[in-house]
């Protein structure tokens, strides 16, 4: 429960910054725009956009859990929005990383079924697989991870599928398939190294279901050579285990006693130890073997075995009770008569329903020794069985039962022998065998009264429960409730709680109460009985009982408090308070959790939970006070670092924001105290984890109160403090984007390109490089912006997004420098590589604009059309941009001299839009139009001409420039050279910052007075063209011109 509740808020991402805005647009471009080309307007986020990126920067910074609510919510209130299904991939994604897996499987595959060969498609293929893998639904995960494998070849997660795919046809026991799979990793110098060692291990456990016993121990002996301590000690189990079935046994001691010695605090020594000294005792080195045997942990799930085998080592060592010698004498007296077997085979049976069950069962095995065809040679032999099993010595009651059914095998058919060797599966760990071999024996049995069919209907339980089949055990036991009343069969009511324990797993939590009330008052065995009261407490709390699973705990902990059980049960149900959302009772029952054992974990514990449960009951200022209590009386506890974070959590949920910011940041300063800089990695695992957890929050509280300057500063303490960080190029990318948001470009350029210094291949990179590029373009520095949004486009560590945005301004930069075949060729490249990105319309206007400026109107018109069509249809959104596609259109009309259509077209646009930013342009083609038409209407032109040079909105741009000019070119065409010359001054002295178009009117008005013979005034011009504009094209022209009027003379 504070594991989640902490992760939570750990990946709750309120600093992460969304993507960059995609509404920086140069100058440059932005005057161009307005003259002749596309003035976009900024584009500003909606709530859906905001709400995916919030999804996506929660993800991104491991907040799974607010990821998950954030993009369920996204797909509820947007299910038809564009980015839906990427919504659902990172949705998945979340689940996964929360190991929520059934879940995350049904999302992963509603992804896939929308886009089963979209851009993402590998990873859910592969994700897909892995879920049913965790889920152990090994059919459904061999089925997805092989056709991940089959479409995706080269995907980056290929080896982890293989291995996954390999272990699932091992847990599947398919192991040709599995040896086929898992061999090409094994021997592959290119596997995954963090797959190399499982692969092998899960390769042995194939080769040896396939018989090939040498090869796998080939594969183990390779794994224990790699001496890696979570493998290794597994490969040296299997490899004893062989060896002792081989009858090896001193081999399989060596074995077992290098795991004990290289391995000392593996999981694998419990095992080890009962491994050699089992091995020990078969040959016969009983004293080593007794010293194995109690070397297994008394709390071992081997630790009954073990003191068997110890108890069985001490016989053998001739430790036995003189009380011995009275049937001993006995026996002397009969001598080899029938009487003989007789006085054994009672003595066996005494010995039996005592407590010497050993003794009995070598009497009974010696009997059907000595008197092999005696009366009662079958029933001894099943008898010894059954003792043995009951010693624990399941390999010699395996032999005896195999004698018995080779010697009596209709004897074996029987119900009660087939029960018994059910046990003995069970005994081995064949639970299959031992369930269906228990099922089948049961079944034959009509009366449940039965003494012989309650016992096989208890080990039938016992099977079902180890095989986590909580169902039948809960079905099975209900089967035995009314039998189990009878004192005869008390021993076998331990399948009441088991069925209470599997009904608990089960949720099933009234049957946890039928059958604990079923056991309880009949139960003996004082421990047991305590465990069922505990079972039944906690299932009381998930029933929202809380009175009565509160006196019941009471009463427990009163009677039982030295067991650790009873604290667990304690424990248990206060956490179900907690899940249930009913913290009051939590605490209650964290409170007498925290009223355990001075300084023992049931205390730190209940300490713990009381904080949380404040902290659930939104008690911030009580729970404030209780983390810090915890952390005052275990402060060397793990969840100490953890507690003094909350403390700041408290504070960040009171809402004071200069609180929280300074809580945060005492939290930082005092987890990193000393420290000069934290390792790699440290920040993954407490106490660490909490530390940068605060100093992210430090910063990001500081950024929300405009403290940019202290924010700027926590920033730079935290990548101080963590420079090797796993997500340093995150930190990097937010305190990039604080700047960004303040607009201190500057500042968030300089982390940008520290972030590209060090993290050249960050999925952040392809963002920042941008970023950098769009500053280039700010600044008007065209050739170097479009330098770097090409190296963008090009470079293939950089995600879909930057591309997009940098291809686009590619073609921004290319049509302002009038550079129209490469703005034809990018705009093709972005509506084919992005067709559907919401910049798409803008490129299909660039594409138009640029093939009429190529002279393919043709070409452009339909492209101009369509994208027309759209906009009126309102399939394009309405932005001041659209327009312009109009222009275009008519500009296309002009060079087609389709005059009607350039009518048509300024009509539609003034009712669409009757104080659109490019009418002027309109005016202006029209008026071009009426310059060159046969005939022409120079009257017509000149109107349209002036209605542009009168426009507010040319005022100053280019088009106002080029449209005074051909006002003045009408006169030329009339010969109205005096009238012309005026003109022509009017662009000279009106349109500075377009010198190209002011030195062409100046020599047009220069040769305008040369045709009026003002040769002085000429002149004067025509040295004030070279003079103004020495580098124009008209120098040379202006300089002839010249020789020619000073050769003329006054």
């Amino acid at each position: 429960m504070r594991k989640q509740l902490v992760k939570k808020h750990n990946f709750s991402d309120q600093g992460q910054r969304p993507k960059l805005p995609t509404g920086r647009v140069s100058k440059a471009f932005v005057a161009f725009l307005f003259a002749c080309v596309l003035a976009p307007a900024a584009v500003f986020a909606d709530k859906a956009g905001d709400d995916f990126n919030l999804g996506v920067g929660l993800y991104r910074t491991q907040r799974y859990e607010l990821a998950v609510d954030t993009f369920n919510q996204f797909l509820k209130d947007f299910p038809e929005h564009p980015r839906a299904n990427l919504a659902r991939m990172y949705f998945a994604l979340s689940l996964d990383s929360l190991e929520k897996y059934a879940p995350a499987r049904e999302q992963f595959a509603a992804f896939l079924k929308a886009e089963p060969e979209g851009r993402n498609a590998a990873e859910a293929r592969y994700r897909l697989g892995e879920c049913s893998y965790y889920l152990r639904d090994y059919p459904a995960a061999i089925e997805q991870l092989s056709a991940y494998l089959e479409k995706h070849p080269s995907h980056t997660r290929g080896d982890w599928a293989k291995l996954f795919l390999g272990e699932s046809y091992v847990a599947s026991e398919q192991w040709a398939k599995a040896e086929e799979t898992l061999s090409p990793l094994v021997k592959s110098e290119t596997t995954n190294p963090a797959v190399l060692l499982d692969a092998g291990f899960s390769m042995g456990i194939a080769l040896e279901g396939l018989k090939k016993v040498p090869e796998a121990l080939q594969q183990y002996n390779t794994i224990v050579a790699a001496k890696n301590p979570a493998v290794s000690p597994r490969a040296l189990i299997r490899i004893g285990a062989i060896q002792f079935t081989a009858e090896q046994y001193k081999a399989a001691a060596a074995t077992y006693d290098e795991l004990l010695t290289t391995y000392p605090t593996s999981p694998q020594v419990a095992s080890a130890n009962l491994g050699a000294g089992k091995a020990w005792y078969r040959a016969k080195e009983f004293e080593t073997a007794l010293q194995r045997f109690r070397a297994v942990p008394k709390d071992s799930s081997s630790a009954a075995q073990a003191i068997l085998m110890a108890a069985m080592s001490l016989r053998d060592l001739g430790r036995t009770e003189e009380s011995r010698l009275e049937f001993a004498e006995a026996l002397k007296a009969a001598g080899d008569s029938p009487l003989a077997a007789d006085i054994l085979f009672q003595q066996a049976q005494m010995e039996r329903t005592g407590t010497e069950r050993e003794l009995a069962a070598s009497m009974f095995e010696d009997i059907a020794d000595r008197w092999p065809k005696s009366g009662r040679t079958a029933e001894c032999l099943f008898n010894a069985a059954e003792l043995r099993l009951e010693l624990n010595d399941a390999d010699r009651a395996e032999r005896l039962f195999s004698r018995l059914d080779k010697e009596f095998p209709e004897s074996t058919k029987q119900p009660r022998e087939q029960i018994l060797l059910g046990r003995l599966f069970l005994a081995r760990g064949d639970l299959s065998k031992a369930t269906d071999t228990l099922l089948r024996a049961t079944e034959t049995m009509k009366d449940p009264a039965d003494r012989v069919a309650a016992v096989g209907r208890y080990y039938l339980v016992r099977a079902l429960f180890d095989s986590d089949k909580h169902d039948q055990v809960v079905q099975q036991a209900s089967l035995m409730t009314e039998v189990l009343k009878s004192d005869d069969l008390a021993e076998m009511r331990g399948a009441l709680a088991l069925a209470a324990i599997s009904s608990l797993e089960l949720k099933q939590h009234e049957n946890v109460l039928k059958f604990a009330d079923e056991f309880l008052p009949l139960a003996e065995d004082a421990q047991k009985k305590a465990d069922i009261i505990g079972t039944r407490a906690v299932a009381l709390s998930h029933l929202n009982r809380f009175p009565e699973a509160i006196e019941s705990l009471k009463s427990l902990a009163t009677t039982n408090a030295d067991q650790p059980q009873t604290w667990t049960a304690v424990l248990q149900a206060a956490e179900t308070a907690l899940a249930l959302k009913s913290p009051e009772n939590a605490e209650a029952l964290f409170r007498m959790a925290a009223a355990g054992p001075v300084s023992s974990k049931s205390r730190e514990a209940g300490l713990s939970g009381i904080a949380w449960s404040q902290f659930k009951s939104q008690k911030y200022p009580e729970a404030e006070k209780s983390f810090a209590a915890m952390v005052t009386e275990f402060p060397d506890s793990k969840e100490a670092a953890q507690a003094i974070f909350m403390q700041a959590r408290c504070v960040e949920e009171q809402g004071d924001p200069e609180k929280i910011a300074t809580a945060f940041g005492i939290v930082f300063d005092r987890l990193t105290k000393d420290v000069a800089a934290v390792p790699a990695g440290a920040e993954t695992m407490p106490p660490m984890l909490y530390a940068f957890d605060a100093g992210k929050q430090t910063a990001r509280a500081l950024m929300k109160l405009k403290r940019f300057a202290d924010a700027d500063a926590a920033w730079k303490k935290l990548t101080t403090l963590f420079p090797d960080a796993k997500e340093m190029d995150s930190l990097l990318d937010e305190w990039a984007w604080m700047h960004f948001s303040a607009q201190n470009f500057a500042g968030a350029d300089a982390i940008h390109r520290q972030l590209l210094e060090k993290f050249p291949d960050s999925p952040f990179a392809g963002q920042a490089r941008l970023s950098l590029a769009e500053s280039l373009l700010d600044a008007g520095q065209l050739e170097p912006a479009l330098k770097e949004m090409e190296a963008i486009v090009a470079d293939g560590r950089y995600g879909e997004m930057e591309k997009e945005r940098a291809l686009f301004h590619v073609i921004e930069i290319r049509a302002t420098a009038r550079e129209w075949q490469p703005t034809l060729v990018a705009a093709r490249t972005f509506l084919t590589d992005f067709s559907t990105s919401p910049l798409s319309p803008q490129v299909r206007q660039f594409a138009g604009d640029a093939l009429l400026q190529l002279g393919k109107p043709d070409e452009a018109i339909p492209i101009l059309n369509s994208l027309r069509e759209d906009i009126i249809s309102e399939k394009v959104k309405k932005e001041d941009w659209v327009d312009r596609v109009w222009v275009v259109l008519a500009e296309a009309a002009l060079a087609k001299q389709d005059y009607d259509r350039i009518d048509s077209l300024q009509a539609e646009l003034k009712q669409r839009s009757p104080e659109s930013l490019f009418a002027f342009q309109l005016n202006d083609v029209q008026g071009r139009r009426w310059k060159q038409q046969a005939p022409p209407d120079f009257l017509k032109a000149r109107e349209y001409f002036q209605r542009v040079t009168a426009d507010p909105q040319a005022e100053g741009t280019e088009t106002s420039a080029r449209c005074q000019f051909l006002l003045a070119e009408t006169y030329v065409m009339q010969l109205d050279h005096q009238t012309a010359a005026k003109e022509y001054f009017k662009v000279y002295l009106n349109y500075t910052g377009h010198d190209e178009l002011r030195a062409q009117a100046l020599f047009q008005g220069a040769s305008c007075q040369v045709a009026l013979k003002n040769t002085e005034i000429a002149v004067r011009d025509f040295k004030d063209l070279i003079k103004e504009f020495p580098k124009s094209n008209l120098v040379d022209m202006a300089n002839e011109e010249l020789k020619k009027l000073e050769a003329a003379g006054p």
